[in-house]
Protein backbone atom coordinates (compact mmCIF):
# COMPACT_ATOMS: atom_id res chain seq x y z
CA UNK A 1 0.00 0.00 0.00
CA UNK A 2 2.87 2.66 -0.68
CA UNK A 3 1.13 4.17 -3.00
CA UNK A 4 -1.75 5.20 -0.09
CA UNK A 5 1.31 6.38 2.07
CA UNK A 6 3.05 8.31 -0.88
CA UNK A 7 -0.63 9.72 -1.23
CA UNK A 8 -1.38 11.13 2.00
CA UNK A 9 2.20 12.39 2.43
CA UNK A 10 1.29 14.54 -0.14
CA UNK A 11 -1.53 15.85 1.20
CA UNK A 12 0.10 16.19 4.74
CA UNK A 13 2.43 18.40 2.85
CA UNK A 14 -0.28 20.70 1.24
CA UNK A 15 -2.80 20.26 3.96
CA UNK A 16 0.07 19.88 7.26
CA UNK A 17 -2.43 17.01 8.52
CA UNK A 18 -1.18 14.03 10.18
CA UNK A 19 -1.11 11.13 7.70
CA UNK A 20 -0.09 8.31 10.15
CA UNK A 21 -3.76 7.90 11.09
CA UNK A 22 -5.47 8.37 7.82
CA UNK A 23 -2.86 5.58 6.79
CA UNK A 24 -3.56 3.35 9.85
CA UNK A 25 -7.14 3.77 9.46
CA UNK A 26 -7.48 3.16 5.57
CA UNK A 27 -5.16 0.21 5.60
CA UNK A 28 -7.65 -0.80 8.46
CA UNK A 29 -10.37 0.07 6.20
CA UNK A 30 -9.01 -1.95 3.47
CA UNK A 31 -8.72 -5.32 5.01
CA UNK A 32 -11.94 -5.40 6.66
CA UNK A 33 -13.07 -5.08 2.75
CA UNK A 34 -10.76 -7.92 1.74
CA UNK A 35 -11.92 -10.00 4.43
CA UNK A 36 -15.99 -10.09 3.34
CA UNK A 37 -17.09 -13.33 2.06
CA UNK A 38 -19.29 -12.12 -0.68
CA UNK A 39 -20.29 -15.63 -1.70
CA UNK A 40 -23.61 -15.48 0.61
CA UNK A 41 -24.60 -11.80 -0.93
CA UNK A 42 -24.05 -13.09 -4.65
CA UNK A 43 -25.77 -15.52 -3.82
CA UNK A 44 -28.92 -13.78 -2.53
CA UNK A 45 -29.04 -11.43 -5.37
CA UNK A 46 -28.99 -14.26 -7.76
CA UNK A 47 -31.54 -15.96 -5.70
CA UNK A 48 -33.54 -12.48 -6.09
CA UNK A 49 -33.49 -12.36 -9.30
CA UNK A 50 -34.42 -15.84 -10.56
CA UNK A 51 -37.85 -15.60 -7.68
CA UNK A 52 -38.38 -11.52 -9.74
CA UNK A 53 -38.01 -13.87 -12.91
CA UNK A 54 -40.12 -16.59 -12.07
CA UNK A 55 -42.81 -14.23 -10.67
CA UNK A 56 -42.64 -11.68 -13.55
CA UNK A 57 -43.36 -14.58 -15.91
CA UNK A 58 -46.13 -15.89 -13.95
CA UNK A 59 -47.73 -12.71 -14.40
CA UNK A 60 -46.97 -12.41 -17.96
CA UNK A 61 -48.32 -15.71 -18.45
CA UNK A 62 -51.68 -15.19 -16.90
CA UNK A 63 -52.17 -11.11 -18.42
CA UNK A 64 -51.42 -13.15 -21.72
CA UNK A 65 -53.93 -16.31 -21.34
CA UNK A 66 -56.54 -14.71 -19.64
CA UNK A 67 -56.95 -10.68 -21.22
CA UNK A 68 -57.91 -10.92 -25.18
CA UNK A 69 -56.65 -7.65 -25.27
CA UNK A 70 -53.73 -8.35 -23.50
CA UNK A 71 -52.78 -11.12 -26.01
CA UNK A 72 -54.06 -9.21 -29.00
CA UNK A 73 -51.72 -6.19 -27.88
CA UNK A 74 -48.45 -8.62 -27.65
CA UNK A 75 -49.06 -10.64 -30.73
CA UNK A 76 -49.71 -7.63 -32.94
CA UNK A 77 -46.30 -5.56 -31.70
CA UNK A 78 -44.23 -8.84 -31.91
CA UNK A 79 -45.47 -9.26 -35.44
CA UNK A 80 -44.90 -5.86 -36.22
CA UNK A 81 -41.33 -5.85 -34.66
CA UNK A 82 -40.29 -8.74 -37.01
CA UNK A 83 -42.38 -8.05 -39.99
CA UNK A 84 -40.25 -4.77 -39.90
CA UNK A 85 -37.03 -6.95 -39.32
CA UNK A 86 -37.66 -9.07 -42.55
CA UNK A 87 -38.36 -6.24 -44.58
CA UNK A 88 -35.09 -4.90 -43.83
CA UNK A 89 -32.97 -8.12 -44.37
CA UNK A 90 -34.89 -9.04 -47.28
CA UNK A 91 -36.56 -12.11 -46.71
CA UNK A 92 -40.30 -13.53 -46.45
CA UNK A 93 -42.83 -13.58 -43.41
CA UNK A 94 -45.94 -15.67 -43.22
CA UNK A 95 -49.59 -13.81 -42.23
CA UNK A 96 -50.58 -12.73 -39.18
CA UNK A 97 -53.91 -14.33 -39.89
CA UNK A 98 -54.38 -17.60 -38.09
CA UNK A 99 -55.98 -19.08 -41.26
CA UNK A 100 -54.80 -19.09 -44.67
CA UNK A 101 -53.51 -21.26 -47.66
CA UNK A 102 -50.36 -20.73 -49.51
CA UNK A 103 -50.19 -21.54 -52.91
CA UNK A 104 -45.99 -21.87 -53.73
CA UNK A 105 -44.67 -23.10 -57.20
CA UNK A 106 -40.82 -23.78 -58.62
CA UNK A 107 -40.60 -22.96 -62.26
CA UNK A 108 -37.82 -23.95 -64.66
CA UNK A 109 -35.84 -20.63 -65.72
CA UNK A 110 -34.49 -20.79 -69.25
CA UNK A 111 -31.44 -19.19 -68.64
CA UNK A 112 -29.99 -18.68 -72.10
CA UNK A 113 -33.00 -15.95 -72.20
CA UNK A 114 -33.27 -14.59 -69.04
CA UNK A 115 -30.72 -13.62 -66.40
CA UNK A 116 -31.37 -15.28 -62.71
CA UNK A 117 -31.60 -18.02 -60.28
CA UNK A 118 -32.01 -21.45 -62.21
CA UNK A 119 -35.52 -21.85 -60.60
CA UNK A 120 -38.08 -19.48 -60.23
CA UNK A 121 -40.13 -19.27 -56.93
CA UNK A 122 -43.69 -17.84 -56.83
CA UNK A 123 -46.32 -17.72 -53.95
CA UNK A 124 -49.88 -16.38 -53.09
CA UNK A 125 -51.69 -16.77 -49.83
CA UNK A 126 -55.41 -16.67 -49.66
CA UNK A 127 -57.60 -16.34 -46.63
CA UNK A 128 -59.69 -19.23 -45.30
CA UNK A 129 -63.46 -17.80 -44.18
CA UNK A 130 -64.37 -19.50 -40.64
CA UNK A 131 -66.30 -22.23 -40.78
CA UNK A 132 -69.79 -21.77 -40.42
CA UNK A 133 -71.90 -24.29 -42.33
CA UNK A 134 -73.55 -26.49 -39.25
CA UNK A 135 -74.11 -29.19 -42.15
CA UNK A 136 -70.54 -29.82 -43.43
CA UNK A 137 -68.08 -30.37 -40.04
CA UNK A 138 -65.12 -28.94 -39.56
CA UNK A 139 -62.82 -31.50 -40.85
CA UNK A 140 -64.89 -31.93 -44.36
CA UNK A 141 -64.92 -27.94 -44.88
CA UNK A 142 -61.16 -27.80 -44.40
CA UNK A 143 -60.53 -30.55 -46.81
CA UNK A 144 -62.73 -29.14 -49.06
CA UNK A 145 -60.38 -26.16 -48.73
CA UNK A 146 -57.28 -28.27 -49.64
CA UNK A 147 -58.77 -30.14 -51.97
CA UNK A 148 -59.95 -27.04 -54.37
CA UNK A 149 -56.24 -26.15 -54.14
CA UNK A 150 -55.15 -29.37 -54.62
CA UNK A 151 -56.68 -30.37 -57.58
CA UNK A 152 -55.92 -26.98 -59.14
CA UNK A 153 -52.07 -27.98 -58.67
CA UNK A 154 -52.37 -31.10 -60.20
CA UNK A 155 -53.44 -29.61 -63.45
CA UNK A 156 -51.10 -26.49 -63.81
CA UNK A 157 -48.49 -29.31 -62.85
CA UNK A 158 -49.58 -32.01 -65.64
CA UNK A 159 -50.14 -28.89 -68.65
CA UNK A 160 -46.92 -26.90 -68.65
CA UNK A 161 -43.17 -28.43 -68.69
CA UNK A 162 -41.81 -26.01 -67.06
CA UNK A 163 -43.56 -26.68 -63.55
CA UNK A 164 -40.81 -28.56 -61.66
CA UNK A 165 -43.28 -28.73 -58.52
CA UNK A 166 -46.62 -26.68 -56.48
CA UNK A 167 -47.10 -26.86 -52.92
CA UNK A 168 -50.21 -26.31 -51.11
CA UNK A 169 -49.51 -25.03 -47.20
CA UNK A 170 -52.67 -24.62 -45.62
CA UNK A 171 -52.76 -23.26 -41.68
CA UNK A 172 -55.46 -23.84 -39.73
CA UNK A 173 -55.70 -23.14 -36.04
CA UNK A 174 -51.84 -22.64 -35.86
CA UNK A 175 -51.59 -26.18 -37.44
CA UNK A 176 -49.93 -26.67 -40.92
CA UNK A 177 -50.69 -28.65 -43.82
CA UNK A 178 -48.74 -29.68 -46.50
CA UNK A 179 -48.94 -31.66 -50.01
CA UNK A 180 -46.75 -31.24 -53.46
CA UNK A 181 -47.60 -31.94 -56.77
CA UNK A 182 -45.32 -33.02 -59.95
CA UNK A 183 -46.56 -34.19 -63.07
CA UNK A 184 -46.46 -37.78 -61.92
CA UNK A 185 -48.56 -37.04 -58.61
CA UNK A 186 -52.14 -38.63 -58.66
CA UNK A 187 -54.81 -37.72 -55.94
CA UNK A 188 -57.43 -40.46 -55.04
CA UNK A 189 -60.91 -38.87 -55.01
CA UNK A 190 -62.19 -40.99 -52.04
CA UNK A 191 -59.02 -40.09 -49.85
CA UNK A 192 -59.58 -37.28 -47.39
CA UNK A 193 -55.88 -35.04 -47.79
CA UNK A 194 -56.82 -32.89 -44.39
CA UNK A 195 -55.80 -35.03 -41.95
CA UNK A 196 -55.73 -33.79 -38.73
CA UNK A 197 -53.97 -36.62 -36.52
CA UNK A 198 -50.73 -36.14 -35.27
CA UNK A 199 -47.69 -38.74 -36.73
CA UNK A 200 -44.92 -40.34 -34.11
CA UNK A 201 -42.48 -39.67 -36.20
CA UNK A 202 -39.94 -37.18 -35.68
CA UNK A 203 -36.83 -35.66 -36.37
CA UNK A 204 -34.06 -34.75 -34.21
CA UNK A 205 -32.09 -32.83 -36.88
CA UNK A 206 -32.26 -31.32 -40.23
CA UNK A 207 -29.54 -29.98 -42.08
CA UNK A 208 -29.54 -27.97 -45.43
CA UNK A 209 -25.74 -28.44 -47.29
CA UNK A 210 -24.40 -27.43 -50.74
CA UNK A 211 -20.77 -27.55 -52.03
CA UNK A 212 -20.95 -23.95 -52.66
CA UNK A 213 -21.36 -23.09 -49.24
CA UNK A 214 -19.25 -23.62 -46.07
CA UNK A 215 -21.96 -23.18 -43.58
CA UNK A 216 -25.39 -25.44 -42.87
CA UNK A 217 -28.30 -24.31 -42.79
CA UNK A 218 -30.35 -25.96 -39.44
CA UNK A 219 -34.20 -26.54 -40.42
CA UNK A 220 -36.43 -25.91 -37.50
CA UNK A 221 -39.52 -28.04 -38.68
CA UNK A 222 -42.18 -27.12 -36.22
CA UNK A 223 -44.39 -29.53 -34.07
CA UNK A 224 -47.77 -28.04 -35.19
CA UNK A 225 -46.51 -29.92 -38.79
CA UNK A 226 -46.03 -33.56 -38.39
CA UNK A 227 -49.44 -34.64 -39.23
CA UNK A 228 -50.20 -38.11 -41.21
CA UNK A 229 -49.59 -37.28 -44.66
CA UNK A 230 -47.94 -34.46 -44.76
CA UNK A 231 -45.17 -33.86 -47.15
CA UNK A 232 -42.54 -32.39 -46.02
CA UNK A 233 -38.56 -31.45 -47.42
CA UNK A 234 -39.45 -31.52 -51.15
CA UNK A 235 -37.25 -29.09 -53.19
CA UNK A 236 -39.84 -26.61 -53.49
CA UNK A 237 -40.43 -26.79 -49.38
CA UNK A 238 -36.43 -26.48 -49.26
CA UNK A 239 -36.90 -23.41 -51.12
CA UNK A 240 -39.97 -22.10 -49.31
CA UNK A 241 -38.59 -22.62 -46.30
CA UNK A 242 -34.93 -20.66 -47.23
CA UNK A 243 -37.11 -17.86 -48.01
CA UNK A 244 -38.26 -17.19 -44.66
CA UNK A 245 -34.87 -17.58 -42.88
CA UNK A 246 -32.00 -14.94 -42.33
CA UNK A 247 -29.09 -17.06 -43.69
CA UNK A 248 -27.63 -16.49 -46.97
CA UNK A 249 -27.84 -19.35 -49.29
CA UNK A 250 -27.57 -21.30 -52.55
CA UNK A 251 -30.36 -23.30 -53.84
CA UNK A 252 -30.07 -25.50 -57.03
CA UNK A 253 -30.19 -29.51 -57.60
CA UNK A 254 -26.85 -30.07 -56.26
CA UNK A 255 -28.01 -30.03 -52.52
CA UNK A 256 -28.35 -32.55 -49.77
CA UNK A 257 -30.37 -32.27 -46.56
CA UNK A 258 -29.09 -34.71 -43.72
CA UNK A 259 -31.32 -36.03 -41.17
CA UNK A 260 -31.45 -37.66 -37.96
CA UNK A 261 -34.54 -39.57 -36.94
CA UNK A 262 -36.13 -40.15 -33.42
CA UNK A 263 -34.51 -43.18 -33.50
CA UNK A 264 -31.34 -41.77 -34.19
CA UNK A 265 -30.87 -43.41 -37.52
CA UNK A 266 -29.05 -41.13 -39.83
CA UNK A 267 -29.44 -40.45 -43.43
CA UNK A 268 -29.42 -37.92 -46.48
CA UNK A 269 -32.40 -37.10 -49.10
CA UNK A 270 -31.33 -34.71 -52.42
CA UNK A 271 -32.98 -32.79 -54.80
CA UNK A 272 -34.95 -35.83 -56.50
CA UNK A 273 -36.53 -36.78 -52.57
CA UNK A 274 -39.19 -35.92 -50.14
CA UNK A 275 -40.45 -37.29 -47.24
CA UNK A 276 -44.19 -38.43 -46.35
CA UNK A 277 -45.39 -38.96 -42.85
CA UNK A 278 -47.54 -41.60 -41.55
CA UNK A 279 -48.63 -42.47 -38.47
CA UNK A 280 -46.30 -44.45 -37.34
CA UNK A 281 -43.05 -43.15 -39.44
CA UNK A 282 -42.04 -42.00 -42.69
CA UNK A 283 -41.06 -42.66 -46.03
CA UNK A 284 -38.70 -41.02 -48.63
CA UNK A 285 -39.98 -41.13 -52.13
CA UNK A 286 -38.26 -40.47 -55.13
CA UNK A 287 -39.51 -38.11 -57.38
CA UNK A 288 -39.49 -40.14 -61.12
Amino acid sequence: MDWIKTTYYVLDTLLCTKTEELVKSTNIMINNIKSIDYTPILTKIFMVYVDTQVKTTKIYNYLYNNYDFVKTTIDNVSYTIEYVKTKYNKVRIEPFEKQWVCISMLLDNNKDMFFGNKDIYLENYQYIKPHKTPDVSETDYYNECLSYFSKTALSVANCDSNVIEIMITMKVNNNLFNKSFRKNTTINENEKLYNNKISKALFLSIEYTHPQMKNKISIELPKNMYFINNNILSSLFIKRYLEYQYEPYIFDDKYVIDLMDNDVNMFSINYTEYIILSENTYQVIKNE
